[in-house]
Formats: C-alpha cells, sequence, structure tokens
C-alpha cells in the first residue's frame, strides 16, 4: 500500500499554520512542539516548520524529510486533526529511531490536550474582501 502526502494533506498557508498554532492543543517533547485542532475524520493535514535555528538548509531538509515519512506511515496520528510539528534546535542531530521516539513522546502529550478542548471548525475562508468600517 503506498501513501503519500500530497498537496490536500499539507498545511501550506501561513494564515492556516498561525491559525493552528494559536487555537490548537500542544504537545511537547525535547527536540519537537505539535499543535493541532480537531477537523473530521479523513481530513487531517500536515504542516511542518524548522527554523533556521535547526541548522543549515541541509539539516533542515534532513529533519523534514525524516518527519515527513515518521508521519506518512502514521496516517492514524492526524488523520482527524490538522497537525503542526515544529522542530526545535537539537533535532538535526536525532538518529530516525530517536526523532521517531519524540515524536511519539509528543503526539501522546498532544492526544492528552486534544481531549480536553472543545471541538473546532476549521478557519472560514473569506473572498478576500474587507468590510468598510
Amino acid at each position: 500500500m503506498r501513501f503519500s502526502l500530497n498537496r490536500v494533506k499539507r498545511v501550506r498557508k501561513s494564515r492556516d499554520f498561525n491559525w493552528i498554532q494559536r487555537h490548537g492543543a500542544r504537545g511537547n517533547a525535547e527536540h519537537l512542539v505539535m499543535t493541532a485542532r480537531k477537523r473530521h475524520p479523513g481530513t487531517g493535514r500536515i504542516g511542518l516548520t524548522v527554523s533556521a535555528k535547526v541548522g543549515n538548509a541541509v539539516k533542515r531538509n534532513l529533519v523534514k524529510r525524516r518527519l515527513r515519512e515518521i508521519l506518512r506511515v502514521r496516517p492514524d496520528m492526524w488523520s482527524d486533526i490538522d497537525l503542526v510539528v515544529i522542530a526545535r534546535p537539537g533535532a538535526a542531530e536525532l538518529s530516525f529511531v530517536e526523532l521517531t521516539a519524540q515524536v511519539e513522546k509528543a503526539h501522546a502529550g498532544l492526544r492528552k490536550s486534544l481531549k480536553k478542548a472543545k471541538s473546532s471548525r476549521p478557519p472560514v475562508r473569506h473572498s478576500g474582501r474587507r468590510d468598510k468600517k
């Protein structure tokens, strides 16, 4: 069976990243932070943030590839949520196995936080027009 992370399954707009981070539940690990908001089952999306604090471009891309692969083979982790994973400094020095353990630890805390959180709806899309005041 082949799983892919096409455009529909990724958080791509900065307003969506900001909305999830501002209003979402959190799960932390030493080198990762996860924030998420509930969605309808099967409509989950993933967003990755790896800043320059993690390392140079080669290290950042390595971390992103590893995180994408970890989440790609575990769609049960994010199938019903919008998930943003933020890599902290030091994530580039972790092996694949250690990074997988960090993802699992952060995800466990995130699920606990989501159970406490109210159910939510995704952001409303507007036509881009602003109302006059």
